[in-house]
């Protein structure tokens, strides 16, 4: 799951989903992001280490892209 600013333009890049970032909670090993995309709410966990590695976090209401790796996304299926 890679969650990123949109561009100024606010263009969506190619096979991802617009988002809204709903909360940012620090929980000592992890920062956690809740993303609002439509009417689902994705959550994206990253250790403080590679929350660091990734430069400055997303802030509460901004506009962003989510985009799934496809070799690592597995979907389930309700019964």
């Amino acid at each position: 799951l890679a969650i990123e600013p949109l561009a100024a333009a606010g263009d969506i890049p190619d096979g991802a989903l617009a988002g809204l970032v709903g909360s940012r909670t620090y929980t000592g090993q992890h920062v956690e992001y809740v993303v609002e995309v439509g009417a689902q709410r994705l959550l994206a966990r990253m250790t403080v280490e590679q929350h660091a590695a990734a430069g400055a976090g997303l802030a509460v209401g901004e506009k962003v892209a989510v985009r799934f790796n496809p070799d690592r996304t597995v979907v389930i299926r309700e019964p």
